[in-house]
């Protein structure tokens, strides 16, 4: 049964789902809670469950998991992972995950290790981060809800400046901030929390200024990323009436092509031979498309409940972001489950 998200399931009270997807009282609800696998490790953050372990949960599961250990801290400085949205991943194969639903939000910052990087942990001016991205230079934009801004940090998690997106009294929020590689110009998605039929794409100059706007082709936009090999921007429209789809638009914000596919799309990344995997935030998978927008078949879907961000580091490792969990599932190039971070 697929879900749609309606602009009721935005006004009831969430304390773990910020964002207003999860388990809510109008959310799905498991009449067996699933059972998840173990995630310890005091050294290393990242650990995968013994095979006997996972042997035993996927004969009892066919579908993602819920609620991990809650004893996760391994040192005093040490944040865990509370209801993580956006993902992203710089040169050195660094981890960032928008933390939302921790007491505060932050934006985790993961050795490619798995050691949290306590000290260089983001706060500064934190409202409710949704997507984020890691320019080359190593500074941080970051989507934030709250704020309806797009916030910039420096190497060291140093707040730079706010870039205004919308009004305070605007319906409009920003769910996805990137950067293009060919101009240098800030792209953001913006979606109206008041009616799901519409979306918006804004482009602004690295300075900040905006340069052009589009709703075309655009339902409620989560997910924004640049394809490496054609140069050319993809959206994840998570609803459409006439089914959902992914929008393509070129350098200059014009529409170039609308892929149709059978899952609600939310959040995407590519990898270096320019084919990409998309979160299906409603529901219980992440898929891996062609740069034609064919389903490759064979979903993530172990772990993985009410996805959203995903990320893709150098070496192809897969990262997802469950929303209504707390931890980051790492899967390899081919889609196989390699451990989990907390």
């Amino acid at each position: 049964m697929r879900l749609r998200l309606t602009a009721a399931r935005f006004s009831g009270s969430c304390a773990l789902l910020a964002l207003a997807l999860a388990a809510c009282s109008s959310g799905p609800q498991s009449s067996t809670p699933p059972v998840l696998p173990a995630l310890n490790g005091a050294d290393s953050q990242f650990e995968a469950p013994p095979a006997a372990v996972l042997r035993d949960a996927r004969a009892a599961n066919a579908g993602g998991f819920l609620a991990a250990p809650a004893d996760e801290l391994t040192s005093p400085a040490h944040i865990p992972i509370r209801g993580p949205v956006g993902l992203a991943v710089d040169s050195a194969r660094n981890l960032y995950i928008a933390n939302h639903a921790n007491g505060g939000s932050q934006i985790l910052i993961y050795s490619a290790a798995g050691q949290q990087l306590t000290s260089r942990t983001i706060t500064e001016k934190l409202g409710n981060p949704s997507g984020i991205f890691v320019a080359k230079n190593g500074f941080v934009y970051e989507a934030d809800r709250a704020n309806k801004t797009v916030q910039e940090y420096d190497t060291e998690g140093k707040f730079v400046r706010a870039i205004r997106v919308a009004s305070s009294t605007s319906p409009f929020t920003p769910s996805e901030v990137t950067i293009s590689p060919s101009t240098g110009d800030i792209w953001v998605a913006l979606r109206d929390d008041n009616d799901i039929a519409v979306g918006r794409l804004d482009i602004f100059s690295p300075a900040g200024t905006l340069l052009r706007t589009t709703m075309q082709g655009l339902v409620y936009p989560l997910g924004i990323a640049f394809s490496p090999t054609t140069g050319l921007a993809w959206v994840g429209n998570s609803e459409t009436p006439q089914g959902n789809s992914f929008s393509v638009f070129d350098a200059d914000l014009k529409l170039r092509a609308t892929y149709r596919v059978d899952i609600t799309p939310g959040y995407l990344a590519f990898d270096k031979a320019g084919d990409f995997w998309a979160s299906a935030p409603f529901g219980t998978s992440v898929h891996h498309f062609t740069q034609q927008g064919r389903d490759l078949g064979g979903p993530l879907t172990k772990y993985v409940e009410f996805p959203y961000g995903v990320a893709i580091d150098s070496e192809g490792y897969v990262y997802v972001a469950p929303v209504s969990e707390n931890y980051i599932v790492k899967f390899d190039s081919k889609g196989h489950y390699v451990n989990a971070l907390k």
